[in-house]
């Protein structure tokens, strides 16, 4: 996945740019975090396969979320 930014950030922020600095940061860090998890691998596997596939697993497209996080809900 890739992040186009077309916005140019200010040379010199105020307080508020800097605060917006740093939770953008934080931000990004979870969401990478995220991306990179073993589960949302497993997602994305899984969206990858065709019904038919999905189906021999005994699942549907739309209760893929529910079988990867199963243990959790």
């Amino acid at each position: 996945m890739s992040i186009v930014h077309t916005h140019q950030p200010d040379a010199h922020p105020g307080l508020l740019g800097l605060l917006a600095a740093a939770f953008r940061a934080f931000f990004h860090a979870v969401m990478t975090m995220a991306e990179q998890s073993p589960r949302m691998r497993e997602i994305d596997r899984l969206q990858a396969m065709s019904d038919a596939d999905l189906a021999a697993l005994g699942l549907t497209r739309d209760r893929i979320i529910q079988h990867v996080f199963r243990d959790r809900i």
